[in-house]
């Protein structure tokens, strides 16, 4: 190595010998950062966001409950609405349960050799197994949550960018008209489509409606008409500000098609704000759900939801408490881990305001 001069080191000196280290060139520097490791915007979001201990927990929290209701379904042997029977006969001495016990039959068919999964939750009022119910029901509130989620990106999305590109007059009355769904009441309207749906669409037909339910499609109806629209603000927000940019007043001068703006310029700039949005409307979704079967107007028996299981289990709350804590507690852990995720991502795509 090559002396720089610098000061001689001390034998009993802890510090960094400097004379075995030469300075880099300019070249050599120029080098070094054309080596660098090439990031993107996303990129540098997701080390953001695996840095953060409270998000890595939800989302490891929520791939644990995907796992349980997946793993569930296979290796429990019960199904959700089947009535426990020993040799092909009703178990009646299998009503209400506490977790990890078994019937007096079951006892008498294991003391036979009979092999008996245990009801890891118990049982209900109808000799059912309660774990196999809850699964579903998180299946159920799930479901309806990723898709009400999907539903409002993709209606949201597309109104407040066509609303935000479009600008004037056109602007104004899509907000408008905003403004006029904002006041509409959700409850009422689901109450109401929940009464024509079923007097259209009888619980015993044959259609995709009856077997889901009018009161759980009037549910889908709602979130389609009214829970788009704080999305289509926030999206119209975000292009009111992109739209400024150099690249879309080159696109437009060169007469690019809004069709194609929108899907090449405008989405990818704004996924990281619909991206959080979609995240906290999940919890927002599963907890109006919740709250609906809860009150009897979400999914129709014997489909079960976590609201609806909650609903049941408030009657016989001082003698079976654990059938109100089961359903309770996986509706709070689901919001609660998606809501830390989603805080979880706007911090990672947005660092200053967090700060």
């Amino acid at each position: 190595m090559e002396n720089n001069n610098y000061p001689k080191k001390n034998l009993i000196s802890t510090q960094v010998d400097l004379s075995k280290y030469r300075r880099l060139t300019l070249e050599e520097k120029q080098n070094k950062e054309t080596e660098s490791e090439h990031s993107t915007y996303f990129g540098d979001a997701m080390k953001r966001f695996r840095k953060n201990p409270l998000g890595m927990t939800a989302f490891f929290i929520l791939i644990f409950v995907l796992l349980l209701i997946t793993v569930s379904s296979f290796a429990c042997p019960y199904k959700y609405d089947e009535i426990l029977t020993i040799n092909g006969v009703r178990d009646i001495t299998a009503k209400n349960l506490t977790p990890f016990t078994y019937s007096e039959r079951e006892l008498e068919a294991m003391k036979e050799g009979a092999k008996v999964f245990p009801h890891i939750f118990g049982t209900d009022e109808l000799c059912r197994d309660y774990f196999s119910r809850v699964m579903q029901g998180t299946r159920i509130s799930l479901f309806v949550g990723l898709f009400a989620s999907i539903i409002v990106l993709f209606i949201g999305s597309i109104y407040g960018s066509i609303s935000g590109l479009a600008g004037g007059r056109v602007d104004m009355i899509m907000m408008r008209v905003v403004d006029i769904i904002y006041a509409l009441p959700d409850m009422l309207i689901v109450i109401l489509l929940s009464i024509i749906i079923g007097s259209v669409f009888p619980r015993n037909g044959n259609g995709i409606i009856a077997r889901m339910g009018a009161n759980m499609f009037s549910l889908f109806v709602v979130f389609a008409l009214l829970y788009w629209v704080s999305m289509a603000r926030l999206v119209r927000g975000q292009i009111l500000t992109i739209r400024e940019q150099d690249y879309i007043k080159a696109a437009k001068m060169i007469r690019t098609p809004e069709s194609r703006m929108i899907g090449k310029y405008i989405i990818p700039n704004c996924i990281s704000i619909i991206l959080i949005s979609a995240t906290m409307q999940i919890p927002a979704a599963i907890f109006t759900e919740s709250y609906l079967s809860f009150v009897g107007l979400g999914v129709q028996v014997p489909m079960p939801s976590l609201g609806a299981l909650a609903n049941s289990a408030r009657s016989s709350m001082q003698l079976y408490p654990y059938k109100l804590i089961f359903p309770a507690f996986m509706i709070a852990l689901i919001v609660f881990s998606f809501n830390l995720l989603g805080d979880a991502l706007r911090d990672a795509f947005d660092p200053k305001q967090k700060q």
